[in-house]
């Protein structure tokens, strides 16, 4: 994710524009609230230690923000506070998109807040789709894009072929890259690509489930929040949408996709705001973009520790065997 830089005065007013979302109309900012704004401001926003947050009205916060990028962060961050919430506030929802509007921006997690205010996911579905398009218009991969597409939905039967590579890193080293991610799946009874039952490489999924490797965050409801969250924070392509699309399923309980086709759940109150804001800052801290275009197979016979290093990541747990 391409981080902007702000200067403490700059960072206490995005932090203070945050803090006059969560206590809209009077209401009481939630802890969980509180924390993601305090931890932003903490290791985002270069706000120092103790000092005090005080609201900030949208007209002040854009007179401090002057720079385009600055912007975009922090209208992202803005529908963030409000998401945090399990059952988002519509007073929150109105204060975010007021900020926005003062800062000259439509952050593209602000129709999705508005829908889990409502209960339902719909528009935000549409808004998703027409971003990978202009990506893949952007960025030529339109043709190879829709074959992906095509795979995803298709019936998955066996294909021995796309599986072998992966059966294969069960007789890598133990200490290897490869053989965790083959021990990271088996040990959880999921199928590899090629396999039937098994997701397509399409949309970077195996690279998802590598992060979890590489982060040490679990497979748990809460843990899936934190791993996005880590996995945003080392992207730039839809890592805000994305972000609050898995906070929508795993912390709202609300289904985005087809949950049978990509094997999971809706959960509710699964997140930990201090581990969350920690997650986002370890994967800023990533040396490479751990997105669809990450090359996992080039990578297969390193040792798992090295390539964290490699990669800047530190403080990783082993999750190849399934937490109790």
């Amino acid at each position: 994710m391409k981080r902007p830089e702000f200067a403490a005065s700059e960072g206490l007013a995005l932090a203070g524009a945050m803090l006059a979302v969560a206590a809209a109309g009077g209401r009481t900012p939630t802890s969980p609230q509180l924390a993601v704004i305090d931890g932003l401001a903490a290791l985002l926003l270069s706000v120092p230690h103790d000092t005090k947050i005080v609201p900030v009205e949208p007209a002040d916060l854009a007179q401090s923000l002057t720079d385009s990028e600055q912007r975009q962060m922090a209208a992202q961050l803005l529908v963030l506070v409000a998401l945090v919430d399990e059952r988002p506030d519509e007073r929150c929802a109105h204060a975010a998109e007021r900020a926005c509007r003062a800062l000259g921006v439509h952050p593209e997690n602000l129709d999705l807040l508005h829908e889990v205010v409502q209960r339902r996911i719909h528009r935000s579905r549409h808004h998703m789709f027409r971003r990978f398009l202009i990506d893949s218009l952007r960025t030529g991969s339109l043709s190879g894009d829709v074959v992906a597409l095509r795979d995803l939905v298709r019936e998955r039967h066996d294909h021995p072929d796309i599986a072998a590579p992966y059966l294969a890193l069960e007789s890598l080293p133990e200490d290897t890259f490869g053989n965790a991610f083959f021990q990271f799946y088996r040990n959880r009874g999921w199928r590899f690509p090629g396999e039937e039952g098994g997701l397509p490489t399409a949309y970077g999924f195996e690279v998802h489930d590598a992060c979890h490797l590489l982060s040490g965050y679990d497979t748990t409801p809460e843990d899936e929040i934190n791993v996005v969250a880590f996995q945003a924070g080392a992207t730039s392509r839809l890592p805000w949408l994305v972000l609050g699309v898995n906070l929508v399923t795993f912390n709202s309980g609300l289904a985005y996709g087809p949950t049978t086709l990509l094997h999971y759940a809706p959960h509710e109150g699964n997140l930990d705001p201090a581990e969350f804001v920690r997650a986002l800052d370890r994967g800023i801290g990533v040396r490479r973009e751990l997105d669809a275009d990450f090359d996992l197979h080039s990578v297969w016979q390193m040792p798992l520790d090295e390539l964290r290093a490699e990669l800047g990541i530190e403080d990783a747990r082993d999750v190849r065997v399934p937490g109790h």
